[in-house]
């Protein structure tokens, strides 16, 4: 049934296969759909050319078995068998013979599945009646009582048209939408006008289906074709009729390049087409572009025609590649500097100039230079030129100065292998110091000391010849691949014989990268444990966020201490959004790319991201995807195109089967906090392995909203994600071969997370109560604490209003960890009678969560708490508070001339829909100045209202600061909340936020300021020693109270390695807090003894803080009973604290538009600053007020109650 086979046209066996299991397989049947059964089928009276059959698809099915029988002979008449659900049954042997109206030939038809040589269940047996008429249409049967109304959305439409070849190659398939209590339907296909355009009405078919689709396959003369469908009740009476044309051309329609035809369909014809594109006819440079000329101008329908035509044309293309292995590059062949040179050069400034010879197809090169004298000290310079010059302070920094080197050129290109050069010797000496003088003799240094003391030195390392270990062979990513920065992958390469362990060199650029939790040597390499030996694979998981396309990582076998070459450098990138995590136009998924490959992605031409036609996987670039298919992108297709040998394309593999989750699982309140476990059988192919297996997990979206969609890519059979929030979720999985080939997807399954039943506590308000009244400023509200579960950050949102007219702003507060055994959440809230004495509150706690997709997501109560309300007195022009107004506009203490005119200036503006709004002299904060507003600034000229005190403001934000007459600053969706800082202000203790978002809702936000922790021991160049056995080092230091947190950063100053080490923060009543390393750690992490410098900073959601004191010690310990770490020496340099600015994250910023903050300062004794000028600023867009579309196109849940 082709309404449920996509693209399996094309290639069924292989596409439609989906794993089901054989006993599965034989439980199940076809159904029946054409023509249906105990019906009379009408036909012309001249022979048949062949009769169309049509069924459903069988999952996992590799071919299907037809028989047509004759009921009056008992006997089958003949057996077609098919690839897909559909057959032409055109025997010239036995074919099918027609009858008369009077005396119908009944036949019967029956279908059977087949997976390999397992048979399904057989189908049901339809019965009909073949009646042979003339080549006129003959009368149809009457139209029943109360009749079905006609169907609609029939597809092909008029105008599109078609070639014979095309569809005796796949089939017409002829849909509409369903007629509910149809129980079949009555569809006549008439050739109404022949080529030539004159009419003659000749009978192809009259049948009833049993879907709302009709297929024919035997269409062999040209002209305008008419289809009519009728639905059926169940008591066989006839409904209203539809009926719908298309167009039956021959394959030169479309060459429409040159001017004079050329008589073939090529790219040309397509680039005229693009050329011409939604040009009215008399307008167009090429009128003949107008292939469907009834609408006269060129667009979607002519595109349509265009590519029926162009399907089924010759192309002047290179043939499809012979074999799946991209092409080798040829090596470079290398010029200066000779052969055993040997160079000196006397300042850091002279230099060496490195030439090569240029390499056929080649994009870039990379200089690869090697201090053999310095423990093979290697560094690589990439460039597009053929040569490449290297300073003596190049070689002295990057390389270790003098010594006997080789050089070698790597050459890389898209699709291409990358070759590598011969190596080729020199020697070098460098007749300055770092300083720029002459050196003094060379001392063998610490690194070097300990390099030998680990490893051997030069003359005894290893018992294994380097020449006789293998070079292992970099696998995944492939050559130049996108991987998604927000999730870890492998690096993978091949096993080397003999060998457990590999060096593993990760850089970007000139940095030295370490694989997923690990650390580098002291020669910045990962040391990586083959744990699997002779699976043919060795993998490291890597994580790294900064975008690049200068990614490179190479390998080193070792056995018994004897080391290998290095394997040639493998290139990939890393970007927040990998659209295409590799150049794939095999758009018809049939493993092959050809032709067909060329008309789909013409298919795409013109679309862009609206459009249900659009892929992005046709937004080639060659830059960031513009989320359009248009002239940028068709030069890179092209390019691949027309390099197509080189793309890796084998048999794609067969789809994963999925085991957990099964498809309809609830989840309930259980999974808070719990990662989510997946998991899938291994594929099996008889030509090709996986390499890895990419899993999809998809969060869909309601229109014009786009899914949220997140790749994982392993390496094994399992993924185990962070938790994930409330929703519906789709995930499938694939194989990926080791050609780069991805395999068919997998069945997507869909579960659910429905957590609304789980949620916190309501907090119970205890003050201020019902009516009371209170002082106004600093007004202390009082409720019962709701706990804190697990990791997670807990904060209350605490709801207050200014009942005259203020906004409802929702003021969150971040637990502080000493205060978490105390019963109730005591806070103090400035508050002044900005718009009148009533108030009212509410509050709720939320948990904080980050789920698989790296969001921040709440976890909050869905029943919505009852107000309380206050009165509050006060002298409103002496005080100010949450959700103050304040009209002196130009903050020059004074309300005046230049303030009135700020407010005329935005009078009647729109915070969605004018630039020009100023969210200063929006005084209550409604979006829109307006005469509330006007009111409340007359009444402040009148002395009833105040400027704000001169407190010592105001504070300067640091980051998303609008500048006058300057359009406000956009940025791009965050994941993980929105950070802002501030510059910290002296006198203020506390700083209160204030933000709007896209939907002109109000929050604020309380930042606390944790204090530094001074640090206890060791301290001021104490020597520490060690044990032989169990060494563990104590870091202590005085406990942080509302630390939720410690970072602990240690830098071994002996060896320039340095480590951060995580901690919970423990009981925060304990006066002070030891962290404990033991000497493993130690070696892995950071190198061992040596002198070193740490300190700490305390962390808590809510909070900021300085980082404490640097302090320094020595450290020495004995490893298996020998002094083995013994070289420190005593230090007591301290270095003081970083002091950072005032920061917050911002976590409620999650719908795109425009949004505006503010911050004040809040003293110790409740005094608040000014607060700085409003800040407006865009995530994706700027909304409607800058011509964007409400919510940039996002559609966010309605405001139930704020």
């Amino acid at each position: 049934m082709r309404a449920f086979r996509g693209a399996c046209f094309l290639a069924a066996l292989a596409l439609c296969f989906q794993g089901v299991s054989w006993g599965q397989f034989q439980n199940q049947k076809p159904s029946l759909l054409q023509p249906r059964t105990s019906q009379q089928v009408v036909v012309p009276a001249a022979p048949l050319s062949g009769f169309d059959f049509d069924w459903t698809d069988v999952p996992g099915a590799t071919h299907y078995e037809l028989m047509v029988t004759r009921l009056s002979m008992g006997n089958p008449v003949g057996t077609v068998t098919a690839t897909i659900s559909h057959a032409l049954y055109d025997s010239v042997d036995n074919p099918l013979e027609a009858g008369t109206e009077a005396d119908p030939t009944q036949y019967s038809w029956q279908v059977v599945a087949y997976q390999g040589e397992t048979a399904s269940m057989p189908s049901d047996v339809f019965t009909f009646g073949l009646i042979g008429g003339t080549t006129l249409v003959p009368p149809k049967p009457g139209i029943g009582s109360n009749p079905l109304p006609a169907p609609n959305g029939l597809s092909p439409i008029a105008g599109v048209q078609y070639t014979p070849a095309v569809i005796n190659l796949e089939t017409l398939i002829m849909r509409w939408n369903p007629v509910g209590n149809a129980v079949g339907y009555e569809v006549q296909l008439v050739r109404s006008r022949n080529e030539n355009g004159d009419n003659v009405n000749s009978l192809h078919y009259r049948l009833d289906v049993v879907s709302p689709q009709a297929v024919v396959s035997n269409i062999t003369l040209l002209g305008e074709y008419r289809y009519e469908v009728r639905p059926i009740k169940a008591d066989g009476s006839r409904g209203e009729e539809a009926s719908e044309t298309f167009n039956v051309v021959g394959a030169l329609a479309s060459d429409i390049y040159p001017d004079t035809p050329d008589l073939k369909i090529d790219e040309f014809d397509l680039f005229t087409l693009a050329r011409n594109w939604h040009y009215m006819r008399e307008n167009a440079p090429n009128p003949r572009a107008d292939i469907v000329s009834a609408d006269r101008i060129i667009e979607q329908a002519d595109l349509i025609a265009f590519l029926i035509q162009f399907h089924n044309a010759p192309l002047r293309f290179p043939p499809p590649r012979p074999t799946p292995t991209p092409q080798p590059l040829a090596p470079a062949q290398l010029n200066q500097p000779e052969p055993q040179a040997m160079l000196a050069l006397n300042t850091p400034a002279d230099f060496i100039n490195f030439s090569w010879d240029p390499v056929p197809n080649a994009a870039e090169y990379t200089l690869v230079l090697r201090n053999e004298t310095t423990s093979q000290s290697e560094f690589f310079f990439p460039t597009t030129n053929t040569e490449q010059s290297v300073t003596g302070s190049q070689f002295l920094s990057l390389l270790g100065g003098s010594g006997n080197y080789t050089w070698e050129i790597l050459a890389d290109a898209p699709g291409f292998i990358q070759s590598q050069s011969g190596q080729r010797p020199f020697s070098l000496v460098l007749n300055f110091s770092k300083s720029g003088k002459a050196p003094s003799k060379q001392k063998s240094g610490w690194i070097k000391w300990m390099g030998e003391a680990l490893f051997g030195s030069g003359a005894e390392a290893g018992t294994v010849p380097k020449g006789d270990i293998g070079t292992p062979m970099p696998v995944f990513p492939f050559s130049r691949q996108c991987m998604d920065s927000t999730s870890a992958f492998p690096l993978i390469w091949t096993e080397v014989e003999g060998a457990t362990s590999y060096a593993l060199e990760i850089t970007l650029s000139t940095l030295f990268l370490t694989t997923f939790q690990g650390q580098l040597d002291e020669e910045k390499l990962n040391i990586i444990v083959d744990d699997v030996v002779g699976d043919g694979y060795v993998s490291a998981l890597f994580f790294f966020t900064f975008p690049s396309d200068n990614y490179n990582f190479r390998v080193q076998a070792r056995i018994d201490g004897a080391r290998g070459a290095f394997s040639q450098q493998r290139r990939f990138e890393i970007r927040s959004v990998c659209d295409r995590p590799f150049i794939d136009i095999d758009y018809n998924d049939d493993g092959v790319i050809d032709i067909r490959d060329f008309y789909a992605y013409s298919r795409f031409w013109g679309t862009n991201k609206s459009s249900f036609l659009f892929d992005p996987l046709a937004d080639l670039g060659p830059a960031k995807p513009d989320n359009r298919v248009n002239g940028i992108d068709m030069p890179v297709f092209l390019g691949v195109f027309q390099n197509r040998a080189d793309i890796p394309v084998s048999i794609p593999l067969p789809p994963p089967n999925l085991l957990e989750p099964p498809t309809g699982t609830f989840y309930g309140p259980e999974v808070i906090g719990v990662p989510l476990h997946f998991t899938w059988e291994a594929v099996d192919h008889e030509f090709s392995d996986p390499l890895v297996y990419e899993l999809e997990l998809t969060q869909p979206a309601t229109p014009p909203a786009t899914p949220v969609v997140k790749r994982f890519i392993v390496n094994v059979l399992e993924l185990t994600t962070q938790s994930l929030l409330q929703g519906e979720y789709n995930w499938r999985v694939r194989a990926i071969a080791q050609d780069g080939t991805r395999g068919y997807w997998s069945e997507t399954r869909t579960f659910f997370i429905e957590i609304d039943e789980y949620q916190p506590d309501l907090p119970v308000p205890m003050s201020p109560i019902e009516d009371l009244q209170v002082n106004a400023g600093e007004v202390e509200f009082e409720y019962s604490r709701v706990t804190r579960i697990g990791p997670y950050a807990v904060f209350d949102r605490l709801e207050i209003q200014n009942e005259g007219g203020g906004p409802i702003v929702g003021l969150d507060i971040y637990h502080k960890r000493s205060e978490e055994s105390q019963p109730t959440v005591r806070v103090k809230v400035p508050l002044a009678p900005n718009f009148g004495p009533d108030f009212r509150w509410r509050v709720r706690t939320y948990y904080v969560i980050r789920d698989s997709f790296f969001r921040l997501y709440f976890n909050g109560p869905v029943t919505v708490p009852e107000w309380s309300e206050f009165t509050l007195s006060g002298d409103k022009t002496k005080v100010t508070g949450l959700g103050a107004w304040n009209p002196d506009v130009n903050r020059n203490g004074k309300v005046d001339a230049g303030d009135g005119g700020a407010f005329q200036d935005s009078w009647r503006r729109e915070r969605n829909g004018s630039p020009e709004y100023n969210q200063e002299v929006d005084f209550d904060l409604n979006g829109k100045v307006d005469i509330k507003d006007l009111l409340l600034f007359v009444q402040s000229g009148t002395g009833n209202r105040r400027a704000f005190l001169d407190n010592g403001g105001p504070v300067q934000p640091l980051n998303l600061i609008e500048t006058p007459g300057v359009t406000p600053p956009t940025i791009p969706p965050p994941q993980r909340g929105l950070s802002v800082s501030w510059a910290e202000t002296h006198g203020y203790t506390r700083y209160l936020l204030e933000w709007m978002d896209a939907q002109n809702r109000m929050f604020a936000l309380y930042a606390d300021k944790l204090i530094a922790p001074d640090l206890v021991s060791p301290i001021g160049g104490t020597m520490v020693s060690l044990p032989g056995v169990n060494p563990v080092l104590n870091l202590t230091w005085k406990t942080v109270p509302d630390a939720h947190t410690y970072s602990c950063v240690l830098f071994n100053l002996s060896n320039g390695r340095v480590a951060e080490f995580f901690m919970d923060a423990g009981d925060p009543a304990a006066e002070e807090f030891t962290f404990s390393l033991t000497g493993q750690q130690i070696v892995d992490n950071l190198g061992g003894g040596g002198n070193y410098e740490w300190r700490v900073w305390p962390l808590a959601p809510g909070h900021w803080a300085d980082t404490s004191a640097h302090e320094t010690f020595s450290l020495s310990f004995s490893k298996d009973g020998s002094d083995y770490y013994d070289h420190a020496q005593a230090i007591a340099k301290v270095r003081p604290g970083v002091d950072l600015p005032g920061s917050a994250l911002l976590p409620t910023l999650s719908y795109f538009g425009l949004h505006s903050w503010r911050i004040m300062g809040i003293s110790e004794s409740g005094v608040i600053s000014k607060p700085s000028n409003w800040s407006r600023f865009g995530i994706q867009c700027l909304g409607p007020a800058y011509g964007f579309e409400p919510f940039c196109g996002q559609t966010p849940p309605p405001i139930t109650d704020f």
